[in-house]
């Protein structure tokens, strides 16, 4: 390839690239770099190159670098791995809590012992009041798929949210009131019921739940 066939190559590749990306009026013309023709054939696109160095633009102005995500004027980052935010507690009329797992998070290291103290004063106050949760049914019954009178409530179908090396706050231990009875779903369900801190210790002596609900449905 002689240097004017370069030169042309190098020329239709950005007038291509830049016909793809869009052309914004507001902003200068980018210089041509020595290493464009390089760049624009591994599949790097433009429209990532900073007008002035070729650089990847900085995330402190508003880009965006993998795995994480800004809008501009927010320094607030979202990992691009992590699950769709839950929205956070909502009190419906008659004062019922619409809960989610995250509500229900407090301060424990690993290996702690559970103790009453540790739970945030919003979690105590959920004590005795009517509440909803939705999760994953865990039942703790062996081949019953209805008439379920007791099971746990976890937050995730995907990991151990039960038991040894468990999240204490990442289940829910449920009970279902007199005349009431559940059928088993692999789906997520929405428990009503009243909510109770509990603790539930097993022959081990170890604490694996701390919170139980004495529901009226489950659906």
């Amino acid at each position: 390839m002689n240097c004017f066939q370069g030169n042309t190559r190098l020329v239709v590749l950005l007038v291509v690239a830049a016909a793809i990306a869009g052309c914004d009026a507001n902003v200068s013309p980018r210089p041509v770099q020595a290493d464009d023709e390089s760049r624009l054939a591994v599949g790097e696109s433009p429209a990532n190159w900073d007008n002035s160095t070729g650089t990847s633009p900085d995330p402190a102005v508003g880009g965006v670098t993998a795995g994480n995500s800004t809008t501009a004027g927010s320094s607030a980052t979202v990992d691009a791995g992590a699950t769709k935010p839950r929205p956070r507690m909502t009190i419906r009329a008659g004062g019922v809590r619409d809960l989610t797992f995250d509500d229900l998070e407090f301060d424990i290291q690993p290996d702690q012992d559970f103790q009453v103290d540790l739970l945030t004063e919003q979690i105590q106050d959920l004590d005795g009041r009517q509440v909803i949760l939705r999760g994953f049914m865990l039942d703790t019954s062996v081949f019953t798929l209805k008439g379920i009178k007791q099971f746990v409530l976890i937050r995730d179908n995907q990991i151990c949210c039960f038991g040894p090396g468990a999240k204490l706050f990442h289940n829910c231990w449920i009970d279902m009131e007199e005349g009431a009875a559940a059928a088993f779903s692999s789906r997520p369900v929405t428990v009503e019921g009243v909510f109770n801190i509990r603790p539930w210790h097993a022959p081990d002596g170890k604490c694996y739940s701390v919170f139980h609900i004495t529901a009226s449905k489950v659906k």
